[in-house]
C-alpha cells in the first residue's frame, strides 16, 4: 500500500477527519490539563483516531487498486 502524501493532504474526508482529530485532541486535553480526567482524555483520543485511520486505510485501499479516490473526493464537495 503506497500512499502519495501530497495527494492524501488533498483528499476532502481526510481533512475532515484531519479537523476531527484535532477537536478531539482539543478536547483530550483540556479534559487531562483542566478537569484531571485520564479516561475522558483517552476517550477523546481514541474517538479522534479511529476516523483517521479508517480515511488513510479506504484511500490506501483505492489506490492498490486503481481507483483515483480524489474523483469521488470531488463527489462529496459538489
Amino acid at each position: 500500500m503506497k500512499i502519495d502524501l501530497p495527494t492524501l493532504l488533498k483528499h476532502r474526508p481526510f481533512q475532515i477527519a484531519w479537523v476531527w482529530e484535532m477537536l478531539c485532541i482539543g478536547v483530550g486535553l483540556y479534559a487531562i490539563l483542566a478537569l484531571e480526567n485520564e479516561l475522558l482524555f483517552f476517550v477523546a483520543v481514541f474517538a479522534g483516531v479511529i476516523p483517521m485511520v479508517a480515511v488513510v486505510l479506504l484511500f490506501a485501499q483505492a489506490r492498490a487498486n486503481g481507483i483515483d479516490p480524489m474523483a469521488r473526493s470531488r463527489d462529496i464537495v459538489q
